[in-house]
């Protein structure tokens, strides 16, 4: 048999790139169903003017926003530094208010964009809100530009944006007791000390519901 003829070449071809995409195309579409990584993008919506509102694309169990908020709340206030990181924050505050079940939280802070000599800041806050299902929660951002250039202020928010949707992703890694402890932060906070009622959530359970890939806010 000639071994260096074409038919054998080209067979030869085609075998290893079945065998490839045999092996790519599976981790692929796993990659696609498994919980989006910190580097995945996500696409939001254009501001309007200075102020640019969304919602966040995540959606959180009722009896976790309070652990959710406080883990926030602590991340913000850790960002008081302008040496660090890509952005620093300024009058971090934590409120809750309204009855159940339409009782909200919110997070409110001031912002500095890196790098800061080109002066871009801005208000932010997250609310958490009740969705159709009172026991979901959507996360809804609105940020209002305070100081900086337009162009500036929205191609250095991909960064600020892509660190708050890490954080959201690192705490859906905590354990149960992790994020127990979290709440009990936040009822310290909010001057309660009653504690939490609700479900207990087992290891692994989606309490924190995560998009697609390519999902838009």
């Amino acid at each position: 048999m000639n071994y260096s003829s074409g038919t054998v070449v080209l067979t030869s071809v085609i075998i290893m790139a079945i065998v490839i995409l045999s092996a790519t195309y599976p981790s692929r579409v796993a990659a696609k169903l498994a919980v989006p990584d910190v580097t995945r993008r996500w696409h939001f919506p254009r501001p309007e003017g200075a102020r640019w509102a969304f919602e966040f694309p995540f959606t959180v169990a009722d009896w976790q926003v309070l652990g959710l908020f406080a883990f926030l709340t602590e991340y913000f206030e850790a960002c008081g530094e302008e040496s660090i990181g890509s952005f620093y924050a300024r009058d971090v505050r934590f409120a809750r208010s309204g009855q159940a079940p339409g009782v909200q939280h919110v997070i409110n802070l001031d912002v500095w964009l890196a790098p800061y000599d080109l002066g871009v800041s801005q208000h932010v806050r997250l609310t958490a809100e009740p969705a159709d299902d009172p026991h979901i929660h959507h996360i809804r951002m609105s940020i209002d530009r305070l100081s900086g250039e337009d162009a500036t202020w929205r191609q250095r928010n991909r960064a600020f944006l892509g660190e708050i949707r890490r954080q959201f992703l690192l705490y859906r890694t905590l354990s149960p007791a992790g994020k127990r402890r979290y709440e009990e932060r936040a009822l310290r906070r909010l001057g309660s000390f009653v504690a939490p009622s609700g479900p207990v959530v087992p290891d692994g359970s989606p309490d924190v519901e995560l998009p697609p890939e390519g999902a838009t806010a």
